[in-house]
C-alpha cells in the first residue's frame, strides 16, 4: 500500500492531502489547509507553514510527498511567495525523510480528468469521484492538493501496468 501526501503550496493557504492505495483502490486518508495570517512577517508565515507540516507528515506517515511546481505568470510577487512556500514544504519533506516528485497543473489536470486545462471545479468533481467523498472540501487548495497525490499515484499505476505488461 502507498501513501501520498499531496501538496497545494502558497504563502496565505497551503492545501494538502494524503491518498493511499489499497487493495480496494484509492482512500483519501485525510486533508486540510495550512492557513497563515496576512498581518504576521512572512518568516513567521513560512515557518507556520513548516511546523504544521512536519505535524501532519508525522501524524499520518506518507511514504512520499507530490508537491505542485510554480506556474510562472504575471504576477511575479506570487510566484516568489509560492517559491518560499514550496521550498519549505519540500524541507518539511526532506527532514521526513520523504521523496518528492513534482507535478505541473496541467500534467494533474490532464491524470485527473484527461484535459489539461480543466476548471478547480472539474479536478475538484473528478477527485471526489475517484475517491468515492460525498463533498466537495473547500478551499479548492485542499481538491487540488488531493489530485496531486493521486495524480502521483495514478502515474505509478500506470507505470506499474506498463511494465508487467510488456513482461520478461
Amino acid at each position: 500500500m502507498a501513501r501520498v501526501i499531496g501538496i497545494d503550496p502558497g504563502i496565505a493557504e497551503t492545501g494538502w492531502g494524503i491518498v493511499e492505495l489499497g487493495d480496494d483502490g484509492f482512500r483519501c486518508v485525510a486533508h486540510g489547509c495550512i492557513r497563515t495570517r496576512q498581518d504576521q512577517p512572512k518568516e513567521m508565515r513560512l515557518k507556520t507553514i513548516y511546523d504544521s507540516l512536519l505535524k501532519i507528515i508525522s501524524q499520518y506517515e506518507p511514504d512520499i510527498m507530490a508537491i505542485e511546481k510554480i506556474f510562472f505568470n504575471a504576477n511575479v510577487k506570487t510566484a516568489m511567495s509560492v517559491g518560499q512556500s514550496r521550498g519549505v514544504c519540500m524541507l518539511a519533506a526532506a527532514v521526513s525523510g520523504l521523496k518528492t516528485y513534482e507535478y505541473n497543473s496541467s500534467a494533474v489536470k490532464n491524470i485527473i480528468t484527461g484535459r489539461g486545462r480543466a476548471s478547480k471545479k472539474e479536478v475538484a468533481r473528478c477527485v471526489c469521484e475517484i475517491l468515492h467523498m460525498d463533498k466537495i472540501p473547500r478551499p479548492y487548495d485542499v481538491t487540488d492538493a488531493l489530485a496531486i497525490a493521486l495524480a502521483h499515484l495514478l502515474k505509478q499505476q500506470q507505470r506499474s501496468s506498463d511494465a508487467s505488461a510488456s513482461g520478461p
